[in-house]
C-alpha cells in the first residue's frame, strides 16, 4: 500500500571485506532485540556462505538459507564469473524476484551486498542495476582507513547519477587506527552532505557469533539507534498506521526526500497546509477546513487519511 515505506534498504560498500556483514548483523540483532520484524538475506555469496548463515541464525530460523541466500556460488569470485565457472546465470528479474520471495508483503528488509556497488552480479546487471530495479535505498560502508575519501565519493557519484537515495554512509573502525582516522570523518561529514555520515569503532577480531553480535548491539545501541533513524525511519510493525474516511482526497503515494516524509494526494486538496512539529510528538489533523501534514521523519499526519506514529 505504501511502497516508499515497504523499499528494501540495500548494505553495499567501497570493497569487498570492508563490514557489510557485521553492520548488517548489528542493526538486525538490535531492532530485533526491541522487537521489530525486520529481516536481512544476501542474495548473492560465493565461497563459504558464512555470512548468511550467521544472518539466518539471528532470524531464529524465520527465513530459511535457501530464501536468506539463494545464489551460492564455491568460488570466491565475483558472482558472475564464480556462475560461469559453473555453468550458471542469474538474470536480473530472476534476483528481483528472489528477495521479494524472502520476506512477506509490506516487511522491511535489509539487503547485503556482495563484494562493492559494482561487482558483476549477473549478465549486465551489479548491485546498482538491482537497486533500480526494486527503487530500493543505499547504506554505504567503508573502512576508515587512508584512501577511503576518494573510495567513499566515488561510490556516492555512482548512486547520486543514478538518482539512487543514499541514506547513510558508516566508517568501519580498525584495529589499529591510521593516522587519518580522526579527519576521514570529519571530511566525509562535508564533502558526503546532505547524506550522514556514522562512524563504528574497532569491534574486535571475531565477530561471527550471535552471541558476540547481540552483545556488540547492545553495547552500540545509542549509535545503531542515532542510524536507524536513518535507515529505517518509520517501522511498519511500530507505525500504528490507522487508516481514516477519505473525504478530500487519497493517497497516492509517500516518499523520502531528506529524511522528511512527502504525501502525494490524487486530487490534491486545495489549501494544503504543511505545519512542522516537534519530533517525537504525537499530533493529530486539527478539524480546520484544510487538511494538515506534519513532514517529518518521525511523524507523517494527514487529515482523513491516516497516522504514522512517532519514532519509539
Amino acid at each position: 500500500m505504501f511502497p516508499s515505506l515497504q523499499a528494501p534498504v540495500f548494505i553495499t560498500g567501497t570493497d569487498t571485506g570492508v563490514g557489510k556483514t557485521v553492520l548488517t548483523a548489528l542493526l538486525l540483532a538490535r531492532w530485533r532485540g526491541r522487537g521489530w520484524d525486520v529481516r536481512a538475506i544476501k542474495p548473492f555469496a560465493t565461497g563459504a556462505p558464512t555470512d548468511a548463515r550467521l544472518l539466518a541464525q539471528l532470524q531464529a530460523g524465520l527465513v530459511p538459507l535457501e530464501r536468506l541466500c539463494p545464489f551460492r556460488f564455491r568460488e570466491p569470485l565475483a558472482p558472475l564469473v564464480a556462475a560461469r565457472r559453473e555453468r550458471r546465470w542469474v538474470e536480473l528479474r530472476e534476483a528481483v524476484d528472489a528477495i521479494q520471495r524472502a520476506r512477506p508483503a509490506g516487511q522491511s528488509v535489509l539487503v547485503e551486498g556482495c563484494g562493492g556497488l559494482l561487482t558483476p552480479l549477473g549478465p549486465g546487471y551489479s548491485l546498482r542495476e538491482l537497486l533500480l530495479a526494486m527503487e530500493g535505498r543505499a547504506v554505504v560502508v567503508a573502512p576508515n582507513r587512508l584512501g577511503v575519501l576518494n573510495q567513499v565519493q566515488l561510490v556516492l557519484e555512482v548512486l547520486n547519477t543514478a538518482r539512487i537515495p543514499t541514506v547513510a554512509v558508516v566508517l568501519m573502525g580498525a584495529r589499529r587506527p591510521p593516522p587519518s582516522a580522526p579527519s576521514n570523518v570529519r571530511t566525509l561529514q562535508e564533502l558526503a552532505a546532505p547524506v550522514p555520515v556514522f562512524e563504528l569503532p574497532w569491534l574486535g577480531p571475531r565477530v561471527d557469533t550471535p552471541e558476540r553480535i547481540r552483545h556488540l548491539a547492545d553495547d552500540q545501541r545509542a549509535r545503531l539507534d542515532r542510524l536507524a533513524r536513518r535507515v529505517l525511519p518509520v517501522l511498519p510493525k511500530r507505525a500504528r498506521i490507522r487508516q481514516f474516511q477519505q473525504s478530500e482526497g487519497r493517497v497516492a503515494s509517500l516518499s523520502w526526500r531528506r529524511g522528511g516524509v512527502r504525501a502525494h494526494l490524487l486530487p490534491a486538496p486545495r489549501g494544503l497546509a504543511v505545519t512542522p512539529v516537534r519530533p517525537g510528538a504525537w499530533r493529530r489533523g486539527p478539524r480546520q477546513r484544510a487538511p494538515t501534514v506534519v513532514c517529518e521523519h518521525r511523524l507523517l499526519c494527514l487529515r482523513h487519511c491516516f497516522i504514522l506514529g512517532p519514532w519509539p
